[in-house]
């Protein structure tokens, strides 16, 4: 299963580097956080599957484009902070990007309370709300400058 994530997390960010180039890194980071909500669903319903354990591998695999939406992130950091503050950014967005690390332990008490599935399909939830959420920000590559 580490292979298949590996594998596509190597090829995806070959196409998604590419992709961020031409078309910028909003784009590519919401495309990303989209599937970041796909992917519990996709564990839910294979779980539900008879043969679904044969499956699984396609919830690793989609987990292959967790660390590209890391660096494509923290490019997007870079774009709008103005170059002096590339520190402060990158520290604060480092800092919040490990609160969900934080309140981990929290979520496995939950899936032990209530089962795995209402808790992913929560956390699907959540993470489409922050999808839609990226409609909302700017795309510093392709606006006239002031």
């Amino acid at each position: 299963l580490v292979i298949v994530q590996n594998a596509v997390n190597a090829l995806a960010s070959w196409v998604i580097g590419n992709i961020a180039d031409r078309w910028g890194n909003r784009i590519v980071l919401r495309a990303l956080i989209f599937i970041g909500a796909f992917v519990p669903l996709l564990a839910v319903g294979i779980s539900r599957l008879p043969m679904g354990a044969h499956f699984y591998w396609l919830v690793y695999a989609f987990l292959g484009f967790t660390p590209v939406s890391n660096r494509i992130v923290v490019n997007y950091t870079l774009e709008i902070s103005p170059q002096e503050k590339h520190p402060q950014y990158l520290g604060v967005m480092s800092v919040l990007q490990a609160v969900p690390l934080c309140g981990s332990p929290l979520l496995g008490l939950l899936i032990n309370q209530f089962s795995f599935e209402p808790v992913f399909i929560a956390s699907a939830v959540l993470v489409f709300w922050a999808g839609l959420l990226t409609f909302r920000l700017n795309e510093p590559r392709f606006t006239p400058a002031a």
